[in-house]
């Protein structure tokens, strides 16, 4: 999985020190939810950054793939959970309500999976 950033956030920095790192994704109109735990290496490839370039991208780096401050971000997946929920929100949100009412856990119709990566 790879990111653009910048040199100058603290991101950058962090990764440096700490390289463990934790990606989420929710897709809350379809009630989907994803968590991805793995390594992020820092790159500095110009290379790499000019052929992944794009619009998306470009709107957050307007001097182009040749500024400097450029850098990418590789993160290699070590493992991910995902959760699916085929109920309606009214039905999640009564659900949940009913639960903290009577001490219960949610009677939810949901998936939840986790994969190993490495």
């Amino acid at each position: 999985m790879w990111f653009y950033t910048s040199t100058l956030t603290s991101l950058w920095d962090c990764i440096a020190h700490r390289p463990q790192v934790n990606l989420g994704f929710a897709d809350q109109e379809h009630s989907l939810y994803v968590s991805v735990s793995g390594t992020a290496e820092r790159v500095v490839d110009r290379e790499r950054i000019r052929a992944m370039w794009n619009t998306g991208v470009q709107a957050w780096f307007p001097a182009g793939p040749e500024d400097e401050h450029v850098v990418l971000i590789r993160v290699d997946p070590h493992s991910a959970e995902y959760w699916d929920s085929n109920d309606s929100k009214m039905v999640r949100i009564f659900a949940m309500a009913k639960a903290a009412i009577t001490g219960d856990k949610p009677d939810l119709d949901s998936e939840h999976q986790s994969i190993r990566l490495d």
